[in-house]
């Protein structure tokens, strides 16, 4: 049995099967649309989920390869037996019935496919989700207010105000970070706390020497200075003021100055020359130094200029006395050391300079504070005639132990000074207009042109 076509061809039974199961299997005009790629994905790409939809198909998929083959050969024996024909008809209805299994086991793949990425995506979802009850945890364990560290690491509600308090500080400005460097207001804070034990310490160790008997002065002069070391300790050991540390620093170097002048305590021996004398150097040792520290932090302060020539003035005696000392024909340790002294005052005089510098305050009552002591040590060296350690131990120790309440003394008077008049210091002009030029005289080339 043949077909006719429009165009005039005849086509046996077997060819028109063979086509029909390539249109079916090749997206043909008489097939569903996409059924070859369905069949595609059911033979490998969709059978990956492991869902039997995919097995099917890729049955189906094998039974349709073996209807073409079996097609391809009944075409090769030649058309010129109708029983060949027959069985090609056969062929092409089981392809056919193939093709149709294979569209159904590529659409149960397509189901399969889609529903097991859904549970696939679902499951992430719970996991996400457990993550952040998690990091909620840390958040509720750490609003603990006793100040320790909690179990989720933060801190509490006191340290976090605090941070809070610190991030919401406006930033620090050029004028205030000026107005800090021209007029502190408790400048050498934590440098008097240093003073504090070494002098404390010195005075220990000079108490103990009269306890042992090394210095000439006895026992009761040596407690005297023991107590008065412990009491310095205490003030670099506590946390106090800045105003009371200052007035007690004040207290005990006036207090040991004073035993010392009257020939017991720590700094007994610095009344060498006589007490008057004794009490000029004393003066000069606590007044200028204070002065010249004070000078230097407050640059700015015209009144620092004003206190610098009181204490100038309150040192001019026991200058008076350094200068006649030099008058002499002889020079020896004693001239020697008078003029280190008239050196260092002379040297003072650098903080009358203007305020853009701080003529170096901080040194030079450090250098003055020093000149004075080695004045009293050299000095009470030339009067020994028999020059031996028993006579130079108690020399030393003078020298020592003045240098030591002479700086206590200074520094307490210095941060008196600077807790009552840093307000005033602190009322000044950072932006003061510039000086008017001088008028200039005409010179004689003017007056030519």
């Amino acid at each position: 049995m043949s077909r006719q076509s429009s165009d005039g061809e005849v086509s046996t039974p077997v060819e028109t099967g063979v086509e029909d199961i390539e249109a079916r299997t090749d997206d043909g005009p008489g097939a569903p649309a996409g059924a070859g790629d369905e069949v595609a994905v059911a033979r490998g790409d969709v059978a990956a989920p492991g869902s039997e939809a995919g097995s099917d198909a890729a049955g189906a998929g094998d039974d349709a390869a073996a209807v073409e083959e079996s097609a391809g050969a009944a075409d090769e024996s030649g058309t010129s037996d109708e029983g060949s024909a027959a069985s090609a008809e056969e062929g092409a209805g089981a392809a056919e019935e193939g093709a149709g299994a294979a569209e159904e086991g590529a659409g149960a793949a397509e189901e399969g496919a889609g529903a097991a990425p859904t549970e696939e995506a679902a499951a992430p979802t719970e996991e996400a989700a457990a993550p952040t009850e998690e990091a909620a945890a840390p958040t509720e364990v750490a609003s603990g207010g006793d100040g320790t560290m909690t179990e989720g690491g933060g801190w509490g509600a006191e340290e976090d105000a605090a941070l809070r308090e610190g991030l919401n500080r406006p930033p620090l400005l050029a004028s205030e970070a000026l107005m800090e460097d021209l007029a502190p207001m408790e400048p050498a804070r934590d440098a008097a706390r240093l003073w504090c034990a070494a002098i404390g310490l010195v005075f220990i160790a000079l108490g103990a020497l009269l306890i042992a008997g090394l210095r000439q002065g006895g026992g009761a002069s040596g407690f005297i200075g023991v107590m008065l070391g412990g009491l310095t300790l205490v003030l670099a050991l506590t946390r106090i003021t800045y105003r009371q540390r200052a007035a007690a620093m004040l207290g005990i170097g006036v207090m040991a100055t004073v035993l010392g002048l009257v020939g017991s305590g720590p700094a007994m021996g610095i009344e060498a020359g006589g007490k008057g004398w004794g009490v000029a150097r004393a003066v000069a040792a606590a007044a200028l130094p204070a002065a010249l520290a004070f000078r230097g932090r407050y640059r700015a302060y015209a009144g620092a200029r004003w206190l610098l020539g009181a204490a100038f003035a309150t040192a001019l005696p026991f200058t008076l006395f350094v200068i006649l000392r030099l008058t002499t024909q002889d020079i020896g340790l004693g001239e020697a050391s008078a003029m280190i002294v008239v050196l260092a005052m002379t040297a003072g005089l650098l903080g009358f300079m203007g305020a853009e510098t701080t003529s170096a305050g901080a040194y030079l009552a450090l250098a003055v504070n020093l000149a004075l002591a080695g004045d009293l040590a050299f000095d009470g060296l030339a009067a020994l005639d028999p020059v031996d350690a028993i006579t130079v131990a108690p020399v030393l120790a003078a020298a020592v132990a003045f240098a030591a309440t002479s700086a206590l003394t200074s520094i307490g008077l210095f941060q008196i000074l600077a807790w009552r008049l840093a307000p005033a210091a602190r009322r000044i002009n950072l932006h003061p207009p510039p000086k008017p030029a001088g008028k200039s005289h005409p010179s004689g080339s003017d007056w030519l042109t």
